[in-house]
């Protein structure tokens, strides 16, 4: 929506949730009275249901903003009307965003359509996943890519596993996956930890974690 567009705050180590929450509202603030970008507060830090969802803040995009602002649900958070050619920005706090993508071995991209359709939230799916279908022109393969909003609530595993299982259902199968950007040690170790169906596993056990005493 913006030359911008998305600022998170995530809060990693040694700091909470709350606290980024009320970083969010500071920043928000400055950017507003020292830009004059109009900002949207989301996730955490949203000031109405239904702005938490990323996704809802963005329809219209940047050429739909100034209709956007004029309706009263829709008004930003900080300030009353888009920058000129900046547009506006989101800021809020939220957990870690997992962007996994998972190849298939056919080049139907409404194979992997259906997958997405059939995991995601939105249709019934699994909770906190988006998906969606997206067709690979370079290694002309179909792929499932989601993103994981909560990887504590739907991990990795069971993404994976739920792909996997609507792919063969259809005659198909993963034939590989990758991550986007950066992820969290503790989203891999529980999908090693699942995988292997461990008993009586403890985060202490992983010597980075024991000997340092990370918060994994």
């Amino acid at each position: 929506i913006g030359a911008v567009d998305v600022i998170p705050l995530v809060p990693v180590q040694n700091v909470t949730m709350e606290e980024c929450v009320e970083l969010s509202k500071t920043l928000a603030e400055r950017i507003y009275n020292e830009l004059g970008l109009p900002v949207y507060l989301y996730e955490n830090s949203a000031s109405k249901p239904q702005r938490t969802n990323l996704a809802d803040i963005r329809r219209g995009e940047f050429e739909g903003l100034n209709n956007k602002m004029q309706d009263k649900d829709w008004k930003p958070d900080y300030g009353t009307k888009p920058h000129p050619t900046a547009g506006a920005v989101v800021i809020g706090a939220r957990k870690p965003l997992i962007a996994f993508n998972m190849q298939l071995n056919t080049a139907n991209i409404e194979i992997a359509n259906e997958i997405a359709k059939k995991i995601r939230e939105k249709n019934g799916g699994l909770k906190c996943v988006k998906a969606l279908g997206i067709m690979l022109e370079t290694k002309n393969i179909a792929q499932v890519s989601a993103n994981l909003t909560d990887y504590t609530v739907t991990s990795l595993f069971e993404v994976f596993e739920a792909v996997c299982k609507e792919a063969e259902k259809m005659g198909y199968e993963v034939v590989s996956s990758e991550l986007i950007g950066l992820s969290p040690a503790r989203a891999f170790i529980d999908t090693a930890a699942r995988y292997l169906k461990l008993e009586n596993y403890s985060y202490k056990k992983i010597i980075e974690s024991h000997l340092l005493n990370l918060e994994i």
